[in-house]
């Protein structure tokens, strides 16, 4: 979905995907007008099959929504986003980044201060974000957290998520 608005993905299997699995993105960051596109209850995996900087699902613009979704077996991200009100919620995010370094469960590098502003990550319940890297040898669990705020990341409300067995929090 890309520049659209109230589109969605709504109980779908996606699995043994090249690269990510889902991308959304619409809305007008000017004025904040959301774009009300959304996957729901998804069942995503094994995503990044190709090209290890895939992900589950990809947010952009302005008011996307991911809720209800299991994620696993991703090299990278289950979900990554930048723009602004996007609502993350009430997915089960698990065994992630099992080829990569420098991750999160969910992860915003916006590198512009006002990237992430409104957007709330609620009621997710994240566990075994392993990671993988060099660190004098290839390590795993290496350089992982469960919610990833990288960046000049700001505004963002993190509420009620159950975070466990990730490398770095």
């Amino acid at each position: 979905v890309n520049g659209g608005s109230e589109n969605g993905i709504v109980g779908c299997d996606i699995h043994d995907i090249g690269r990510s699995a889902v991308t959304l993105s619409g809305g007008e960051r000017k004025t904040l007008s959301g774009a009300g596109n959304f996957v729901e209850n998804c069942y995503i995996h094994h995503v990044g099959v190709f090209y290890k900087q895939g992900v589950g699902v990809s947010l952009d613009g302005v008011g996307q929504r991911v809720s209800h979704c299991l994620i696993h077996d991703t090299p990278r991200f289950a979900i990554q986003f930048t723009g602004n009100n996007h609502t993350i919620e009430l997915n089960h995010m698990r065994h992630l980044a099992l080829e990569t370094e420098d991750v999160g469960a969910t992860y915003c590098g916006g590198r512009d201060w006002i990237s992430p502003r409104g957007t709330v990550i609620r009621h997710n319940f994240i566990h075994d974000v392993l990671g993988y890297g060099w660190n004098g040898k290839w390590t795993s669990p290496y350089f992982a957290w469960g919610i990833y705020l990288d960046d000049n990341s700001g505004g963002v409300d993190v509420i009620g998520n159950i975070v466990a067995r990730c490398g770095r929090s």
